[in-house]
């Protein structure tokens, strides 16, 4: 069972809790119980979606500039990957590049 579906089952648990046709009697607590799950349920979704601690965390190191590796041959290479294909940012691993040294 997937998340989607036991958000679909709550829901329409829900649907029958608050019914007026239910045969079975729910106290509040079981009524909130089902709404609060739901809730968990996607609000672990949505972070999911932006990923783990991890790859925020090397989202953020790419955005920090670092300075160009710069060689006597003026061949300048990513100070992460070492690629030489670099501008504002690397185009190997997309490291932001900071020129502020060189002219």
């Amino acid at each position: 069972m997937t998340e989607n579906d036991v958000i679909k089952s709550l829901n329409f648990l829900h649907e029958q809790i608050e019914g007026e046709d239910t045969m079975v009697c729910y106290t509040s607590d079981e009524v909130e119980a089902t709404k609060e799950a739901v809730a968990l349920i996607q609000e672990l979704q949505e972070y999911r979606e932006i990923g783990t601690v991890a790859e925020c965390r090397n989202a953020v190191a790419r955005m920090r500039p670092k300075k160009v590796i710069s060689e006597v041959t003026k061949i300048y290479k990513c100070p992460k990957c070492e690629s030489t294909d670099i501008f504002k940012y690397c185009g190997q691993c997309g490291c932001e590049i900071d020129w502020s040294d060189e002219e």
